[in-house]
């Protein structure tokens, strides 16, 4: 299902009244790389994401959205409504960015593309960001080479004090301002680096987790699943899955271990704490202008939670805010970010296609404000 069909889909399950052509709703499109179905704390999690939280409330969260195992995969569907393989590198499909500048609105992509080509080929009028997979968030380097291009443009090295998360926000926020100017609605789509690894975010960010993940991956699943049945994300039929042979048991690693891997995951929800005080910083901005009651915001991850065990050699030289290290969060975290699922990223179990899909958009959805809709969506 592409965007424009996700959108009827959205606005039929909660009885939305199609719009007259004068009120085009602005559309912002929020996609974060990598996050477990349990991450969000309006989805169980313990990572403080009090703006994706506020979404929720204001909003509508769904608690069946599945996605395609892999990044690049899940955007070929989110962009185009096929499969990876049927879109033949967009040969076959009819991009959504192309449907909507047709139907009047300004296109803009700020960050992750992983789709065939530029973006610009495929109907935004506008692009900043990376062509590839991932980068490192501190310099946007890819494999070695810088990555970070504006359109057309030779990708050029950022400026000191870049950071991913933080320079996408601002040039979505650009575009969604040079529209506004435009008189035109706008389609924002603003694809976040984070948090797929290496996981990088500011100190602040990360040392706040240190202690958090004391407890381990089995206890912390524990906790996250019952929040998830006590707010009703699940009931009774769901079960808590067991860990697979390459999870460690947390009871048998030793304490300076154990400190070692609450450290990594920090990492990660550092780098998650940093994308929610973003996505806060783009939502303030869009009431600050006026245009937040008919603007439709969705944010969705592109597979579930994964995981990157490294070289244990090297675990403890990996600084999370320090440009040029690799950190990476082990299996036994991935089992915690997927709770109560089997498996992860890269997987079709559904660890690794169920993911947050939270949708707001005051004008036409107040009415199902804080709800959870259970329909089955892809």
């Amino acid at each position: 299902m592409n965007f424009t069909r996700l959108l009827i889909t959205v606005c039929s399950v909660v009885g939305a009244a199609v719009c007259p052509a004068s009120e085009h709703p602005n559309i912002v499109l929020i996609v974060a790389d990598d996050v477990g179905y349990s991450d969000l704390a309006c989805y169980g999690g313990e990572i403080d994401t009090p703006n994706l939280d506020q979404l929720a409330s204001d909003g509508i969260r769904f608690s069946e959205f599945h996605v395609n195992p892999m990044c690049v995969v899940t955007r070929t569907s989110l962009m185009t409504g096929h499969t990876h393989s049927q879109s033949d590198n967009y040969r076959r499909s009819l991009p959504v960015a192309r449907l909507m500048r047709d139907a009047g609105y300004a296109t803009s992509i700020t960050g992750k593309w992983h789709q065939p080509g530029n973006p610009l080929d495929a109907g935004f009028d506008a692009f900043y960001g990376f062509l590839g997979g991932a980068i490192d968030s501190w310099t946007g380097i890819e494999r070695g080479e810088p990555a970070i291009q504006t359109d057309r443009q030779q990708p050029q090295p950022v400026p000191a004090g870049w950071y991913s998360s933080d320079a996408f926000t601002d040039d979505a926020i650009k575009q969604i301002d040079k529209a506004r100017r435009s008189g035109k609605p706008f389609f924002t789509y603003l694809a976040f680096n984070a948090p797929h690894s290496p996981l990088h975010a500011p100190r602040e960010n990360v040392e706040k987790y240190y202690h958090r993940y004391l407890p381990g991956w089995e206890s912390l699943r524990q906790d996250r699943f019952a929040r998830m049945r006590a707010m009703g994300l699940i009931d009774d039929r769901y079960v808590m899955s067991e860990p697979e042979a390459e999870v460690r048991r947390w009871d048998e690693l030793p304490a300076s271990i154990q400190q070692q891997e609450s450290r990594r995951m920090a990492a990660y929800a550092g780098m998650l704490d940093r994308l929610d005080w973003n996505v806060g910083r783009l939502l303030t901005h869009l009431h600050e202008v006026g245009i937040d009651e008919n603007t439709l915001v969705i944010f969705m991850a592109d597979n579930g939670g994964d995981y990157g065990n490294g070289d244990i050699r090297t675990y403890d030289d990996q600084v999370p805010w320090e440009p040029g290290t690799h950190p990476f969060a082990s299996n036994g975290w991935a089992y915690l970010k997927n709770t109560p699922f089997r498996w992860y990223k890269s997987s079709a179990q559904e660890g690794g296609v169920s993911v947050p899909l939270i949708v707001r958009w005051p004008r036409k959805l107040a009415g199902k404000a804080g709800s959870i809709l259970r329909q089955r969506l892809h």
